[in-house]
């Protein structure tokens, strides 16, 4: 089959990968879908003679009770049961190319789904290139970027001069050129990096929780103090309520929970007192 691999790709590397990529001519892709295509047009020619055969030759043509089809004049005759012995012959045959006919449309169903399989394997593989050709791109374009950005303070600073007139005894330019273009270019080659990145991170978060320290504790002195308050606000509301109690000559009325039982007998004792 075109499509199928050859066995020698499990033990070849040069054959796996050039199975898996497409090449700049389109081979594998091309010869694809002229099998995938291919095999479905003989599939749809072989349903459409089945089909065929099944239409015409019906049980009544076979019984010998078809009107036009059946060529034997009289079939109930001693020669019309031979020839319906002869043509039974013929019907096994033909069923058995029909069943044959059946199982090449199976196998060529599963060559199309392996064929498929295949191109989604090569797709996949193409895909999975070009995004590492195309992450290539990025880094050097990276790389030219970085480097852009190393020259970009000598091209306004020692490309730009017009006339240069520094004496070789002038130590400004040196010492400038060292404490201002070497920690820039310092600075843009580790941004560069992953792990400047990270410091640099760790370094913002130390910072931030520094800086708020003491509002972090202050707001934990509040927190501790809030239940203390809101207990103490709780015991001066209940000695309000027990003193307006005691001006309307109330009874005080206890907190506590008590049982059914220590109701009834409070009660009856109320009731004796009366």
């Amino acid at each position: 089959c075109p499509n199928r691999p050859q066995t020698e790709f499990m033990f070849d590397r040069r054959l796996r990968d050039k199975l898996l990529f497409e090449d700049k001519h389109f081979t594998y892709i091309r010869r694809y879908f002229w099998a995938y295509n291919t095999l479905a047009v003989i599939n749809t020619g072989i349903k459409a003679m089945v089909g065929a055969y099944f239409d015409t030759f019906t049980d009544d043509f076979w019984s010998g009770n078809h009107p036009v089809l059946w060529p034997h004049p009289s079939p109930s005759s001693p020669s019309g049961e031979a020839y319906l012995a002869k043509m039974a012959l013929l019907r096994r045959e033909l069923e058995k190319a029909v069943a044959e006919l059946g199982e090449v449309l199976k196998r060529n169903e599963r060559t199309r789904k392996e064929i498929e399989n295949l191109r989604d394997q090569l797709f996949s593989g193409s895909s999975i290139k070009e995004s590492r050709r195309a992450i290539d791109q990025g880094d050097n374009i990276r790389i030219l970027t970085m480097i852009s950005m190393i020259f970009l303070p000598l091209t306004f600073s020692v490309f730009g001069i017009t006339e240069f007139t520094i004496p070789a005894t002038d130590w400004r330019f040196a010492v400038t050129m060292v404490l201002v273009c070497i920690p820039f270019m310092a600075l843009i080659f580790l941004l560069q990096t992953r792990i400047f990145t990270v410091v640099v991170g760790e370094l913002y978060r130390f910072i931030l929780r520094v800086v708020t320290f003491p509002y972090r504790m202050f707001t934990g002195a509040l927190e501790q103090d809030a239940p203390d308050n809101q207990s103490l606000h709780l015991a001066k509301g209940r000695k309000r309520r027990l003193r307006m109690r005691v001006a309307n000559e109330q009874p005080p009325v206890s907190s506590r929970w008590k049982w059914p039982w220590q109701k009834r007998c409070n009660g009856e004792g109320e009731l004796g007192k009366v």
